[in-house]
């Protein structure tokens, strides 16, 4: 149901290994302005590929930072050496976790929070590298709790989580910190900045990613949280904040992302400007129909997309009217969805929302089609190719005889690359015939078997396109190969022997005297 879309975010942290935090020095003291040449020569020193240098210098910059109160410096500086440390370690993400780890209570108080979340980060990034690990490895019962990469899967997560809890928990100052204070040390998404204006608005969404990401990966409870579609997870902003969902399983990563929805809904209930609102309750509904169970779950995600899209044309508009479009296409009301994404396309044309609209336009909209031949037709007897197709009325067909004798690299080659279709639409076809089909006025794909003219016995290839001239760019070809023969075959495997029957294709009746050669891959 996925069209080909832009994707979209608003910040994310430049953190994965071979990443360099990109954020600026801001300090007019003296000190700030010699650390500006120990900048120059850490640019040096990588250049000539001496990350131990480097990693030196950025210390030396790191302590000068810590005492001028250059909070965004010291970031950069700190981080930026443990990634050049890590690279002598032998640039294993384990590297990065330790040395951050060891740093990290030795760190000024007022950067700290940051830190974890990159740690949490970090210690993501050391599961997906070590992924195939963790799934075979079973719950320890006795782990070393100062070596995490001895821990199993859950204790892994559990420290993440802890890690994302303990940032959180200091809601009240995260709300009085502008992300925008932080441009130079996150990297920008495509989304506007006023959809997460609060260092709280960054980092939740950061653990939600987090705790939506990996809910699969734990091992359920007897009484795991679900959520049902009639719950108050789809129910409008003001009954969703107030839900407190009965359940023991208060571990549950859906519950803890849940409430992080709500949390953020709560913080901007009362902003003058409603983006960062719309925003996060977009993002909510959108999480709560991939989890929610039940028939309704597609209702009411329309009802409440419908409410969005409808109370402001703005980016979140034209996101709603996205995302509603996409569930009318992926319940092939193609009519419905199509009108839903022309008028989030109007809404706001030079927004993620709006170049998405189109996309999904140009998705419903397109072309498209395919064959399916008999595997053998009767000799100068009329026979039919069957066509699905949508958005075409008309295609041109062709063939083209294959060589004979047969070869087992012959029936390889049946999917042609470009190449090899270009070469062939360069010979001379056996025939070409244009047929007219029957319009899909709704957009959905029909079936419709074609009359194409007998042929001689031997083995072909049927082509169709929709442009006349079979042109490779913009159009769309289709192949499919067929025998035309007045003989047939049953065939049964029997141990190490093949059995079967010689048959005539017009009476199906067995026939004596006829040599079969069979045909076996050499994978050697």
């Amino acid at each position: 149901m996925r069209s080909n879309t832009k994707e979209f975010s608003m910040w994310a942290f430049i953190l994965m290994i071979g990443c360099v935090l990109l954020f600026g020095i801001a300090c007019d003291a003296a000190d700030g302005r010699s650390r500006k040449a120990l900048w120059d020569q850490v640019a040096q020193a990588e250049a000539d590929g001496l990350p131990e240098t480097a990693a030196t210098l950025l210390g030396q910059i790191y302590d000068g930072a810590c005492r001028d109160g250059a909070d965004v410096e010291a970031l950069r500086a700190l981080v930026k050496k443990i990634l050049m440390e890590s690279v002598t370690g032998g640039n294993h993400p384990e590297e990065k976790v330790r040395r951050l780890q060891a740093a990290l209570p030795q760190a000024p108080e007022r950067i700290q929070p940051l830190l974890r979340v990159i740690l949490a980060q970090w210690f993501n990034h050391y599961y997906q590298r070590n992924r195939y690990r963790f799934l075979n490895r079973d719950a320890t019962a006795k782990l070393d709790e100062q070596d995490f990469t001895t821990w199993d899967l859950p204790r892994l997560f559990r420290e993440m989580d802890a890690l994302y809890q303990s940032v959180l928990a200091d809601e009240e100052r995260l709300h009085r910190i502008p992300t925008a204070d932080f441009r130079e040390f996150l990297e920008p998404g495509n989304m506007p900045d006023a959809l997460r204006p609060t260092l709280f608005d960054f980092i939740a969404d950061q653990a939600i990613v987090f705790y939506t990401s990996n809910d699969t990966f734990r091992a359920k409870p007897q009484d795991a949280f679900e959520i049902a579609a009639d719950s108050d997870v789809l129910a409008p902003a003001a009954a969703f904040v107030q839900w407190q969902p009965a359940t023991t399983d208060t571990e549950s990563p859906l519950l803890k992302a849940l409430q992080l929805f709500q949390r953020i809904l709560r913080a901007h209930a009362q902003d003058a400007a409603p983006a960062a609102r719309r925003d996060a309750d977009l993002r909510r509904l959108h999480w709560a129909r991939n989890v929610a169970a039940g028939e309704a779950a597609s209702e009411r995600f329309i009802e409440r997309l419908q409410e969005l899209a409808e109370s402001a044309g703005d980016d979140v508009s034209a996101l709603a009217r996205y995302y509603w479009a996409q569930e009318l296409q992926s319940q092939e009301a193609f009519t419905a969805a199509l009108a839903v994404a022309e008028a989030g396309a109007e809404t706001a044309p030079k927004s993620v929302g709006g170049a998405n609209c189109r996309s999904l336009i140009t998705t419903i909209r397109q072309p498209a089609f395919q064959l399916q031949a008999e595997t053998v037709t009767l000799p100068e007897r009329p026979w039919h190719v069957r066509v699905t197709y949508r958005n075409v009325t008309a295609l041109t067909f062709r063939i083209y005889p294959v060589p004979l004798p047969p070869s087992m690299e012959l029936f390889r080659e049946q999917h042609l690359n470009t190449e090899e279709l270009d070469k062939l639409l360069r010979s001379q076809p056996l025939w070409e015939i244009h047929k007219t089909l029957p319009p899909t006025t709704d957009y959905k794909e029909t079936i419709q078997d074609v009359e194409l003219p007998g042929l001689a016995p031997g083995f072909y290839r049927v082509l169709a396109s929709y442009d006349k001239a079979f042109r490779l760019k913009e159009n769309a070809i289709a192949h499919a190969t067929f025998w035309s023969s007045p003989f047939g075959v049953v065939l049964r495997s029997r141990g190490d022997r093949i059995e079967g029957h010689a048959l005539g294709n017009a009476t199906g009746r067995p026939m004596a005297g006829v040599a079969v050669t069979a045909y076996a891959y050499d994978y050697a």
